[in-house]
């Protein structure tokens, strides 16, 4: 019998069999019917009328992944040699550049295209952990150290030193840290220890680990941060604390206490003496109420200040006056050696004496009487406020799409610049439903997506295809040499190995029709319904996406999507909401099969842990898929360990080297981040940068932020 044989005589029903799942489950009804086909009867099982095929079906667990079939591989025995490159990163100007903004003041005027969720710093990094709210909000808070600009180096922010190695004290390691005594936050209180104390406290009583705070302040290593006195933090560690870990305790933001610590005690009153379960559900509480609160006067310590906001229409950040590090020259020399200035002569250097000439020198702000966000419903919109005049940057983690450059290429008053990005956009299964929860199907949904036909023939190349969950523009962690399922495949090929690939978990196809690619019309011709290795037909899927307006790449992935998993058989429907209104669906509801959005990352790769680690497979966690694997949870609790760049290198390989194998994440694409801005009327002391200038254009300092957020 050929798969695709065509059915014409009468069915007979000969029984009807209610299958019924566990009490846990939905049911699903199955018929078993007789079927005349040109010289054979067969017996095949399809959905009865009337089944329930909008149901979600629970998963009891994940399934471990089979040994990929023999057509997976190549003659060299690899998935693939390589994947296609980059684009290559623009120079830039790199050279000291007076900026016409420095000199004139005024507002500087950005174009944004979602509004702030939330004003409060504690949701903005838990909950609504997005890239939108962190453009805002990043500027009017200080760490006690940050990167420098350009060469990505940790220098000291708040603190009054480098950062020193930890020092063993009996069954605990200790780095104790000086702090500057001249900063004050925006209402005049003095900036202390006791705040970085506090903010840190907070953390580990409240539990919070979604956002950035379990990067910031890892409870399963930190102990403490004590106030040895007013400028001396001592911070306590469980286990020595490696070299990722120590840069992330470093570049954790620091919240005023004097404004905070009421809300706090009447937010975590209940907490005291709890343990197990009954801590976990107070801290649930306990997070809800500090995530409601609305700051109304909360003082801040960085560059910028929270001015006005209109929801739906923009937010203004103010110059903070008394910001200690306004006027200070950086300069970055050939050695790599960073030296900064202050307007009183102190100096500062660090990673060796300067030497050569310099290569980069920026004299920090705030520049501005006041920076405008201003939200635009489209990138055309923005474009065209960019053209008139009426805004300086366009600011945006997807960069401008290059169909759009047309309209401003050629305009002598807008620059255009070009960078490599350390992200990516993605599309991620919920393991906690079935057939999600089998490795064997991300497998073939991943084969079934073909990221080459959709960035190079229908996005004519302004995306790139990814298989690697660190970037190749973050080359220092970057790992080729990982499975790159489907890559260099045909059409023809994809369906038979995704087909294999099912076919090893006893997956099926209703009536025993297997979707074919028809050589002579060049395209696939469907068979049944996908059924799970029980015979329960797979359920309808939903696919969640941002719409063309906010990411048309997206968007047109999904509808891809949608469309090669149908033709296999998988009842896949891609939806199209707008990005605010998928975060609480994806991240606190959890309610999806599918879903497609974008990381933008932190420098260093402990985003593998924070992303796919069981213990953020919680309500708000970052593992909204909800991905367990408790082998690659020891491998990655040691990203926090390790103690040389080698050492950490070699486990950060391996923990790509598993998710490119298990496939919790379908990678998909990212592209080299294009932006814009009005040159006429500012200038950048430099334009090369990695993730472009959405950091460095944004007013605020020091212009990296070292943890994933959700663009």
């Amino acid at each position: 019998m050929k798969p695709n044989f065509k059915l014409f005589a009468t069915l007979s029903l000969l029984l009807v069999a209610g299958l019924i799942l566990a009490a846990c489950q939905p049911q699903t009804i199955i018929e078993t019917v007789e079927v005349e086909v040109p010289g054979e009867e067969v017996i095949v099982e399809v959905p009865a009328e009337g089944a329930d095929l909008d149901s979600i079906i629970p998963a009891d667990g994940m399934i471990e992944c089979q040994p990929l079939p023999e057509m997976a591989f190549d003659t060299t025995g690899e998935t693939v040699a390589s994947a296609p490159s980059v684009p290559v990163v623009a120079s830039g100007a790199s050279a000291p550049v007076a900026s016409e903004a420095a000199q004139g003041g005024g507002v500087y005027r950005v174009g944004i295209f979602e509004d702030m969720t939330t004003t409060n710093f504690w949701a903005a990094n838990g909950p609504d952990n997005t890239v939108w709210n962190s453009y805002i909000q990043s500027p009017q808070y200080l760490a006690a150290y940050n990167l420098s600009h350009q060469s990505l180096q940790w220098v000291p922010q708040a603190a009054a030193a480098e950062g020193p190695p930890p020092v063993q004290e009996g069954d605990v390691w200790t780095i104790t840290i000086p702090l500057r005594d001249d900063i004050t936050w925006s209402d005049g209180e003095q900036f202390t220890a006791d705040d970085w104390a506090f903010t840190a406290q907070t953390v580990l009583d409240f539990g919070l680990i979604s956002g950035g705070w379990t990067a910031w302040y890892d409870a399963n290593l930190l102990v403490s941060i004590e106030a040895v006195d007013d400028f001396t933090a001592k911070l306590t560690f469980n286990d020595v604390p490696g070299l990722i870990s120590q840069h992330n305790v470093w570049g954790a933001p620091i919240l005023a206490e004097h404004y905070w610590a009421p809300v706090v005690a009447e937010a975590g009153a209940g907490l005291e003496g709890l343990e197990g379960d009954d801590l976990v559900a107070a801290q649930a509480e306990a997070q809800d109420i500090l995530f409601a609160h609305q700051p109304d006067g909360e003082p801040f310590a960085g560059s910028y200040t929270l001015g006005q906001r209109e929801p739906g229409a923009f937010v203004t950040n103010d110059p903070y006056a008394s910001y200690y590090g306004a006027g200070q020259t950086v300069t970055i020399y050939e050695n790599g050696s960073y030296q900064s200035v202050e307007l009183d002569g102190t100096t500062f250097t660090a990673y060796g004496e300067p030497e050569g000439e310099p290569t980069l020198e920026v004299v920090e702000g705030p520049f501005f009487d006041s920076v405008l966000y201003t939200i635009y419903s489209s990138q055309d919109a923005a474009l065209l406020a960019l053209k008139n005049g009426d805004i300086d940057f366009v600011l945006n983690p997807l960069g401008l799409q290059r169909g759009l450059l047309d309209q401003v290429q050629g305009d002598e008053n807008i620059s255009i610049i070009e960078n490599g990005v350390n992200g990516f956009r993605y599309m991620s299964f919920n393991v906690r439903r079935e057939p999600m929860n089998y490795c064997s199907f991300r497998q073939a949904v991943a084969v079934l997506i073909d990221k080459e036909f959709v960035t190079g023939t229908i996005l004519q190349g302004v995306a790139f295809p990814l298989y690697s969950y660190v970037p190749e523009a973050n080359g220092a962690w970057y790992k080729d040499d990982v499975p790159k399922l489907g890559f260099g495949l045909d059409r023809e090929q994809r369906v038979e190995l995704a087909k294999e690939i099912l076919r090893q978990d006893g997956f099926s196809w209703e009536g025993g029709v297997e979707p074919v690619f028809n050589v002579d019309a060049g395209s696939v011709d469907p068979g049944g319904r996908l059924l799970l290795p029980d015979g329960t037909p797979v359920p309808n899927l939903n696919l969640l996406s941002p719409p063309p307006s906010y990411d048309p790449l997206r968007s047109t992935f999904a509808v891809w999507i949608e469309s090669w998993l149908n033709e296999f058989g998988i009842p896949a429907t891609a939806n199209l909401i707008g990005f605010n209104v998928s975060i609480p669906i994806i991240f606190t509801e959890q309610d999806f099969d599918m879903y497609i959005l974008g990381w933008s990352l932190g420098q260093d790769p402990d985003y593998l842990r924070d992303f796919f680690h069981s213990e953020q497979a919680v309500e708000d966690g970052n593992n909204a898929g909800g991905y367990s694997n408790p082998e690659f949870d020891a491998a990655a609790d040691a990203i926090f360990t390790c103690q040389t760049f080698d050492e950490c290198k070699e486990i950060s390989d391996q923990l790509q080297l598993t998710l490119s194998t298990e496939t919790p994440y379908v990678l998909l694409f990212d592209t080299g981040i294009i932006e814009a801005y009005r040159s006429a009327g500012i200038d950048f002391p430099y334009t090369s940068s990695l993730s472009g200038m959405q950091w460095t254009g944004n007013p605020g300092g020091p212009a990296m932020v070292n943890v994933a957020k959700v663009k």
